[in-house]
């Protein structure tokens, strides 16, 4: 890893853009709470799904592309807002109003395709899966049942191949273009495929794992945060301070730390 690569920390803009992602975690598991059965999980997992993989194309995109760029930072702030929207149209689309999460979701993903088009080199072939997510997430608005997630799923599957895997086939075809040299022999399906799960041979264009384990690690501690904070509103809101009160409390603050440890 580069000195450069190294020296990546977590940015104050990264911090703000994750608390809109933990109100939406929040918003997600009152719909858990309302509806604790099979159903409302499965409600919850799959309006977390496409949000979840929203904090995954910033995540990957200030770790590659933002450090130290002003453009960057400010397209990160500019996706707070559809992600915000997202996050509050939840408990809607859960009860089957998905227009404005939809509308949302693709909102943000036409921000992603923007910023994304502002890099450098091969990194600017995902802002094409995100512009493609963006419609395709925009036209399931109006396509209803069951179809609507199939369109969804689709759309996170190539813009997953995009934004994680190597085309190594048109990143030397373009280095034969600015070069004038003839690119090598076109390689087999498989050896193609062994070549897009590799890391990148240049490691500024790979995602630095420190970066992105503090990233993680970092929103997980504020998701904690909003544990405790639950358990003590709910413990100020009990007017008998009996010895079960005590117990209670005791047992949330108890398992705050042991999801913490875990």
């Amino acid at each position: 890893m580069s000195e450069e690569a190294a020296a990546k920390r977590v940015s104050w803009v990264e911090l703000y853009f994750d608390l809109i992602f933990v109100f939406a975690v929040g918003q997600l598991s009152h719909i858990m709470v309302t509806d604790p059965h099979w159903a409302g999980l499965g409600i919850a997992l799959g309006l977390f799904l496409p949000l979840w993989w929203t904090w995954v194309g910033f995540a990957v995109l200030y770790n590659r592309h933002g450090q130290d760029k002003t453009a960057q930072r400010l397209l990160v702030l500019a996706g707070t807002l559809p992600c915000a929207v997202a996050a509050i149209e939840t408990r809607a689309a859960a009860d089957g109003h998905l227009m404005t999460y939809t509308f949302a979701l693709a909102g943000a993903r036409l921000i992603l395709a923007v910023a994304f088009a502002f890099t450098a080199g091969t990194a600017r072939r995902v802002a094409i899966g995100y512009g493609l997510s963006a419609a395709a997430f925009a036209v399931s608005a109006f396509v209803p049942g069951p179809w609507r997630y199939v369109i969804w799923a689709l759309a996170l599957l190539q813009e997953a191949g995009f934004l994680l895997l190597r085309n190594e086939e048109w990143a030397e075809k373009r280095h034969g273009e600015r070069t004038g040299q003839h690119p090598p022999a076109r390689r087999s399906r498989l050896e193609s495929m062994r070549a897009m799960l590799k890391p990148p041979a240049d490691p500024a264009r790979g995602v630095d794992a420190g970066h992105l384990a503090e990233r993680f690690g970092l929103m997980i501690i504020i998701l904690l945060g909003e544990v405790v904070v639950a358990v003590a509103a709910a413990a100020a809101g009990v007017p008998r301070h009996d010895t079960w009160y005590w117990l209670g409390l005791l047992a949330g603050l108890v398992l705050a730390a042991a999801l913490w440890w875990i």
